[in-house]
């Protein structure tokens, strides 16, 4: 998870528990059923924040395995470029060679 994800993730529970204890200090209840709720509530959150960690790992994991295939697809169209670049580069030696040859030819039998 990112910075920023963090952040926002860690200020959204303090928020949250921070607004839910100040509605149960105005709230007018016994302080007995108001530890229970508090109780109650980190146990929710607690819950949430486990839900939450697991989505994003799960989420953090298709991606790896999307940029590995992507990476991967890559490898394979660079080595196919390369193979062709190298068949071409061969071709055009080879031409060379023959133009040389043959140039070659001509000097020594006094071909114009």
């Amino acid at each position: 998870m990112g910075n920023m994800n963090k952040g926002f993730f860690t200020g959204f529970l303090l928020g949250a528990a921070a607004g839910y204890a100040a509605a149960l200090l105005t709230a007018p209840e016994s302080g007995e059923q108001f530890r229970d709720d508090i109780r109650t509530r980190g146990i929710q959150l607690k819950e949430q924040a486990q839900d939450l960690t697991e989505e994003a790992q799960l989420r953090a994991q298709e991606l790896e395995k999307k940029a590995e295939a992507t990476i991967e697809e890559e490898r394979r169209r660079l080595e196919q470029t390369l193979a062709e670049q190298k068949k071409k580069a061969e071709e055009v030696v080879k031409r060379a060679g023959d133009v040389a040859e043959d140039a070659a030819r001509r000097v020594q039998g006094g071909d114009s």
